[in-house]
């Protein structure tokens, strides 16, 4: 807020206003189940990785 930042909230798990954040959650968990769960050690090397994998190898709906 010092940075003039404003917060705009909408309802929890209501995709048809967060529907990229619902997207990157969802994602997000299925590669921890697939994966597994990193160790705190990992950890960062492992979001890195997911990173790549979200922003330029996962088909993009754009794509399709």
């Amino acid at each position: 807020m010092d940075q003039d930042v404003s917060l705009r909230f909408s309802g929890y798990q209501h995709p048809q206003t967060q529907g990229k954040v619902e997207r990157f959650h969802r994602s997000l968990t299925a590669a921890l189940l697939r994966r597994g769960t990193p160790e705190d050690s990992e950890r960062q090397s492992w979001l890195n990785d997911f990173r790549q994998e979200y922003n330029c190898v996962r088909p993009h709906e754009a794509c399709r």
